[in-house]
Protein backbone atom coordinates (compact mmCIF):
# COMPACT_ATOMS: atom_id res chain seq x y z
CA UNK A 1 0.00 0.00 0.00
CA UNK A 2 1.10 3.96 -1.24
CA UNK A 3 0.04 6.55 1.27
CA UNK A 4 1.13 9.72 -0.56
CA UNK A 5 3.20 12.36 1.39
CA UNK A 6 0.57 14.73 1.36
CA UNK A 7 -1.63 12.63 3.72
CA UNK A 8 0.97 14.23 6.24
CA UNK A 9 -0.56 17.87 5.63
CA UNK A 10 -4.11 16.65 5.29
CA UNK A 11 -3.78 15.45 8.32
CA UNK A 12 -2.01 18.58 9.97
CA UNK A 13 -5.10 20.93 7.93
CA UNK A 14 -7.79 18.63 9.12
CA UNK A 15 -6.18 18.85 12.56
CA UNK A 16 -5.72 22.45 12.59
CA UNK A 17 -9.22 23.32 11.08
CA UNK A 18 -11.66 21.37 13.57
CA UNK A 19 -9.03 22.10 16.30
CA UNK A 20 -9.16 25.74 16.09
CA UNK A 21 -12.45 26.50 14.97
CA UNK A 22 -15.04 23.58 15.12
CA UNK A 23 -15.20 21.37 18.46
CA UNK A 24 -13.86 25.25 20.40
CA UNK A 25 -17.09 26.81 18.78
CA UNK A 26 -19.58 23.71 19.79
CA UNK A 27 -18.29 22.44 22.61
CA UNK A 28 -18.32 25.12 25.23
CA UNK A 29 -15.23 25.57 27.56
CA UNK A 30 -12.95 22.97 25.65
CA UNK A 31 -9.56 22.83 27.17
CA UNK A 32 -7.00 23.94 23.87
CA UNK A 33 -5.04 20.53 23.94
CA UNK A 34 -8.34 18.28 24.10
CA UNK A 35 -10.22 20.42 20.80
CA UNK A 36 -6.91 19.39 19.26
CA UNK A 37 -7.11 16.13 20.47
CA UNK A 38 -10.79 15.46 18.78
CA UNK A 39 -9.55 17.61 15.64
CA UNK A 40 -6.41 14.71 15.26
CA UNK A 41 -9.24 11.49 16.67
CA UNK A 42 -11.01 12.96 13.05
CA UNK A 43 -8.25 13.40 10.72
CA UNK A 44 -7.12 9.61 11.73
CA UNK A 45 -10.68 8.31 11.43
CA UNK A 46 -11.05 10.00 8.27
CA UNK A 47 -8.36 8.15 6.66
CA UNK A 48 -9.19 4.84 8.97
CA UNK A 49 -12.79 5.11 6.46
CA UNK A 50 -10.86 6.22 3.21
CA UNK A 51 -9.05 3.46 3.82
CA UNK A 52 -11.27 0.64 4.27
CA UNK A 53 -13.17 1.67 1.54
CA UNK A 54 -10.38 1.24 -0.92
CA UNK A 55 -9.68 -2.27 0.69
CA UNK A 56 -13.30 -2.88 -0.17
CA UNK A 57 -12.63 -1.86 -3.76
CA UNK A 58 -9.74 -4.19 -3.51
CA UNK A 59 -11.54 -7.28 -2.76
CA UNK A 60 -14.01 -6.88 -5.19
CA UNK A 61 -11.62 -6.73 -7.32
CA UNK A 62 -9.71 -9.81 -6.07
CA UNK A 63 -12.98 -11.87 -5.46
CA UNK A 64 -13.27 -10.54 -9.82
CA UNK A 65 -10.89 -11.70 -10.63
CA UNK A 66 -8.99 -8.49 -11.55
CA UNK A 67 -4.96 -8.24 -10.38
CA UNK A 68 -4.24 -5.80 -7.45
CA UNK A 69 -0.67 -5.31 -6.58
CA UNK A 70 -0.81 -1.79 -4.34
CA UNK A 71 -3.25 0.28 -2.96
CA UNK A 72 -2.25 4.11 -3.54
CA UNK A 73 -3.85 6.57 -1.20
CA UNK A 74 -4.92 10.36 -2.37
CA UNK A 75 -7.64 12.04 -0.85
CA UNK A 76 -9.77 13.85 -3.75
CA UNK A 77 -11.38 12.69 -6.06
CA UNK A 78 -10.76 15.80 -8.62
CA UNK A 79 -11.56 15.48 -12.56
CA UNK A 80 -8.27 17.32 -13.74
CA UNK A 81 -9.91 17.80 -16.78
CA UNK A 82 -11.08 14.36 -17.79
CA UNK A 83 -14.72 15.48 -18.88
CA UNK A 84 -12.95 18.41 -21.03
CA UNK A 85 -10.88 15.48 -22.76
CA UNK A 86 -13.30 13.48 -23.36
CA UNK A 87 -15.46 16.32 -25.51
CA UNK A 88 -12.39 17.57 -27.29
CA UNK A 89 -11.46 14.15 -28.26
CA UNK A 90 -15.09 13.90 -29.37
CA UNK A 91 -14.61 16.84 -31.62
CA UNK A 92 -11.36 17.28 -32.89
CA UNK A 93 -10.84 13.12 -33.08
CA UNK A 94 -7.11 14.11 -31.63
CA UNK A 95 -6.25 11.92 -28.78
CA UNK A 96 -2.76 13.97 -28.26
CA UNK A 97 -4.17 17.26 -28.43
CA UNK A 98 -7.43 16.63 -26.18
CA UNK A 99 -5.19 15.25 -23.42
CA UNK A 100 -2.80 18.41 -23.97
CA UNK A 101 -5.68 21.02 -24.14
CA UNK A 102 -7.39 19.13 -20.92
CA UNK A 103 -4.52 19.03 -19.22
CA UNK A 104 -3.37 22.79 -19.73
CA UNK A 105 -7.37 23.72 -18.62
CA UNK A 106 -6.90 21.86 -15.23
CA UNK A 107 -3.46 22.97 -14.50
CA UNK A 108 -4.76 26.70 -15.22
CA UNK A 109 -7.75 26.00 -12.79
CA UNK A 110 -6.09 24.14 -10.14
CA UNK A 111 -2.72 27.29 -10.01
CA UNK A 112 -5.77 29.57 -9.94
CA UNK A 113 -7.42 28.11 -6.71
CA UNK A 114 -4.13 28.24 -5.37
CA UNK A 115 -3.38 31.76 -5.94
CA UNK A 116 -6.60 32.52 -4.56
CA UNK A 117 -6.05 30.22 -1.32
CA UNK A 118 -3.14 32.11 -0.88
CA UNK A 119 -4.75 35.65 -1.12
CA UNK A 120 -7.27 34.68 1.19
CA UNK A 121 -4.79 33.06 3.75
CA UNK A 122 -2.69 36.64 3.46
CA UNK A 123 -5.42 38.72 4.14
CA UNK A 124 -6.54 36.44 7.27
CA UNK A 125 -9.16 33.76 6.07
CA UNK A 126 -6.89 30.91 7.18
CA UNK A 127 -9.41 28.63 5.70
CA UNK A 128 -7.87 30.20 2.42
CA UNK A 129 -5.63 27.15 2.39
CA UNK A 130 -7.99 24.79 1.71
CA UNK A 131 -8.56 26.29 -1.52
CA UNK A 132 -4.08 26.40 -2.34
CA UNK A 133 -4.64 22.38 -1.42
CA UNK A 134 -7.78 21.51 -3.49
CA UNK A 135 -5.95 23.40 -6.39
CA UNK A 136 -2.63 21.32 -5.85
CA UNK A 137 -4.83 18.66 -6.45
CA UNK A 138 -6.35 19.66 -9.37
CA UNK A 139 -2.94 20.64 -10.93
CA UNK A 140 -1.84 17.28 -10.20
CA UNK A 141 -4.86 15.14 -11.44
CA UNK A 142 -4.27 17.35 -14.47
CA UNK A 143 -1.11 16.53 -15.08
CA UNK A 144 -1.86 12.51 -14.75
CA UNK A 145 -3.30 12.47 -18.12
CA UNK A 146 -0.42 13.90 -19.58
CA UNK A 147 1.87 11.52 -17.92
CA UNK A 148 -0.18 8.66 -19.32
CA UNK A 149 -0.06 9.73 -22.58
CA UNK A 150 4.12 10.47 -22.25
CA UNK A 151 4.52 7.00 -21.02
CA UNK A 152 1.92 5.03 -23.68
CA UNK A 153 4.18 6.78 -26.67
CA UNK A 154 7.25 5.72 -24.94
CA UNK A 155 5.85 2.23 -25.39
CA UNK A 156 5.65 2.69 -29.39
CA UNK A 157 7.54 0.11 -31.46
CA UNK A 158 7.72 -2.03 -28.35
CA UNK A 159 6.06 -4.92 -29.08
CA UNK A 160 4.28 -7.82 -26.72
CA UNK A 161 7.27 -10.56 -27.76
CA UNK A 162 9.88 -8.58 -26.09
CA UNK A 163 7.99 -7.63 -23.31
CA UNK A 164 6.41 -10.79 -22.25
CA UNK A 165 6.72 -13.37 -19.71
CA UNK A 166 8.08 -16.48 -20.77
CA UNK A 167 7.59 -19.38 -21.05
CA UNK A 168 3.96 -19.30 -20.51
CA UNK A 169 1.90 -21.49 -17.85
CA UNK A 170 -0.96 -22.79 -19.01
CA UNK A 171 -3.46 -25.55 -18.25
CA UNK A 172 -4.14 -27.78 -20.47
CA UNK A 173 -7.37 -28.26 -21.98
CA UNK A 174 -9.72 -30.85 -20.24
CA UNK A 175 -8.05 -30.35 -16.99
CA UNK A 176 -10.65 -30.51 -13.71
CA UNK A 177 -10.93 -27.38 -11.90
CA UNK A 178 -10.24 -29.52 -8.82
CA UNK A 179 -6.25 -30.14 -10.37
CA UNK A 180 -6.57 -26.74 -11.75
CA UNK A 181 -7.07 -24.78 -8.67
CA UNK A 182 -3.17 -25.87 -7.01
CA UNK A 183 -1.95 -23.44 -10.17
CA UNK A 184 -3.23 -20.13 -9.08
CA UNK A 185 -1.73 -20.54 -5.10
CA UNK A 186 1.54 -22.29 -6.51
CA UNK A 187 2.36 -19.42 -8.99
CA UNK A 188 0.21 -16.46 -7.56
CA UNK A 189 -0.97 -15.70 -10.86
CA UNK A 190 -4.86 -14.52 -11.24
CA UNK A 191 -5.56 -15.90 -14.63
CA UNK A 192 -3.78 -18.46 -16.78
CA UNK A 193 -4.33 -19.43 -20.37
CA UNK A 194 -5.72 -22.50 -21.85
CA UNK A 195 -4.07 -24.69 -24.18
CA UNK A 196 -5.56 -27.27 -26.59
CA UNK A 197 -2.88 -29.87 -27.26
CA UNK A 198 -1.78 -28.45 -30.04
CA UNK A 199 -0.73 -25.59 -28.16
CA UNK A 200 -3.15 -23.04 -29.66
CA UNK A 201 -5.00 -21.07 -26.75
CA UNK A 202 -8.72 -21.82 -26.23
CA UNK A 203 -9.12 -18.51 -23.68
CA UNK A 204 -8.12 -17.38 -20.27
CA UNK A 205 -8.94 -19.00 -16.69
CA UNK A 206 -9.55 -16.74 -13.61
CA UNK A 207 -9.67 -17.21 -10.20
CA UNK A 208 -12.69 -15.92 -9.77
CA UNK A 209 -14.20 -18.11 -12.53
CA UNK A 210 -12.97 -21.10 -10.75
CA UNK A 211 -14.67 -20.02 -7.42
CA UNK A 212 -18.18 -19.45 -9.50
CA UNK A 213 -18.32 -22.88 -9.22
CA UNK A 214 -19.56 -24.73 -6.35
CA UNK A 215 -16.79 -26.86 -4.63
CA UNK A 216 -18.34 -29.81 -4.81
CA UNK A 217 -18.33 -29.38 -8.88
CA UNK A 218 -14.82 -29.09 -8.80
CA UNK A 219 -13.68 -32.93 -9.85
CA UNK A 220 -16.32 -33.07 -12.77
CA UNK A 221 -16.05 -29.79 -14.20
CA UNK A 222 -13.12 -29.35 -16.86
CA UNK A 223 -11.56 -25.98 -17.42
CA UNK A 224 -12.83 -25.85 -21.38
CA UNK A 225 -16.52 -25.21 -19.22
CA UNK A 226 -15.50 -21.92 -17.41
CA UNK A 227 -12.92 -20.60 -19.93
CA UNK A 228 -12.95 -16.91 -20.67
CA UNK A 229 -12.95 -16.45 -24.60
CA UNK A 230 -12.37 -12.72 -24.95
CA UNK A 231 -10.29 -12.11 -27.93
CA UNK A 232 -8.40 -9.20 -26.37
CA UNK A 233 -7.31 -11.59 -23.83
CA UNK A 234 -5.15 -13.65 -27.01
CA UNK A 235 -2.54 -11.21 -28.78
CA UNK A 236 0.26 -12.22 -31.00
CA UNK A 237 4.36 -11.31 -30.22
CA UNK A 238 4.44 -8.93 -32.76
CA UNK A 239 1.69 -6.37 -31.94
CA UNK A 240 2.57 -3.61 -29.85
CA UNK A 241 1.84 -2.87 -26.01
CA UNK A 242 0.24 0.55 -26.20
CA UNK A 243 -3.17 -0.69 -27.65
CA UNK A 244 -3.29 -3.35 -25.45
CA UNK A 245 -3.19 -1.45 -22.12
CA UNK A 246 -6.33 0.24 -23.13
CA UNK A 247 -8.07 -2.96 -23.73
CA UNK A 248 -11.46 -3.14 -21.09
CA UNK A 249 -10.74 -7.17 -20.72
CA UNK A 250 -7.50 -6.65 -20.19
CA UNK A 251 -7.84 -3.84 -17.71
CA UNK A 252 -10.12 -5.76 -16.03
CA UNK A 253 -8.20 -9.77 -16.29
CA UNK A 254 -4.43 -8.21 -15.68
CA UNK A 255 -3.40 -10.68 -18.39
CA UNK A 256 -3.13 -11.75 -21.92
CA UNK A 257 -1.91 -15.03 -23.56
CA UNK A 258 0.82 -14.50 -26.08
CA UNK A 259 1.01 -16.54 -29.32
CA UNK A 260 3.40 -16.67 -32.00
CA UNK A 261 3.03 -16.65 -35.76
CA UNK A 262 1.88 -20.36 -35.71
CA UNK A 263 -0.90 -19.49 -33.24
CA UNK A 264 0.79 -21.32 -30.63
CA UNK A 265 0.94 -19.54 -26.59
CA UNK A 266 4.45 -18.90 -25.95
CA UNK A 267 4.46 -15.81 -23.56
CA UNK A 268 2.23 -14.58 -20.99
CA UNK A 269 1.81 -10.26 -20.72
CA UNK A 270 0.92 -8.77 -17.35
CA UNK A 271 -1.02 -5.71 -17.01
CA UNK A 272 2.32 -4.32 -15.38
CA UNK A 273 4.61 -5.52 -18.02
CA UNK A 274 5.82 -8.33 -15.39
CA UNK A 275 8.99 -8.74 -17.72
CA UNK A 276 10.78 -6.25 -15.81
CA UNK A 277 14.54 -6.96 -16.42
CA UNK A 278 14.11 -6.20 -19.92
CA UNK A 279 11.86 -3.21 -19.65
CA UNK A 280 14.66 -0.37 -19.53
CA UNK A 281 16.25 -1.66 -23.05
CA UNK A 282 12.55 -2.06 -24.48
CA UNK A 283 11.81 1.92 -23.21
CA UNK A 284 14.92 2.86 -24.66
CA UNK A 285 14.24 1.26 -28.12
CA UNK A 286 10.46 2.53 -28.09
CA UNK A 287 11.80 6.29 -27.32
CA UNK A 288 14.06 5.75 -30.13
CA UNK A 289 11.30 5.09 -32.54
CA UNK A 290 9.09 7.34 -31.45
CA UNK A 291 11.75 10.23 -32.13
CA UNK A 292 12.14 8.61 -35.35
CA UNK A 293 8.95 8.62 -36.48
CA UNK A 294 8.64 11.91 -35.29
CA UNK A 295 12.18 13.05 -37.25
CA UNK A 296 10.36 11.03 -40.33
CA UNK A 297 9.07 13.81 -42.93
CA UNK A 298 5.62 13.57 -44.22
CA UNK A 299 5.43 12.38 -48.26
CA UNK A 300 5.04 15.17 -49.92
CA UNK A 301 1.56 15.37 -52.58
CA UNK A 302 1.66 14.41 -55.89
Amino acid sequence: MGISPLWLVIVALITWSLGEGYYPGEVYGIAPIASYALGLASALLLFASILAHEFGHALVARRRGVEIEEIDLWLLPLDGGRVARALQWRRSGDERSATDTAAGLGRAFGYLLIGAGFLFWFSGALGGLWFAVIGFFLVTAANAGRVRRQALETLVGISLGEAMSHPAVTIASGTTLEAAYPYFARHRYTAFPVTRPTGRPLGLMTLEQVKRVPRSSWPTTIVDDIVERDTDLVVNEREDIAPLLDHAAFQRVGRAAVLDQSAKTIGLISIQISNARSLPSIVIKGQEALTASRLTPEPSAA
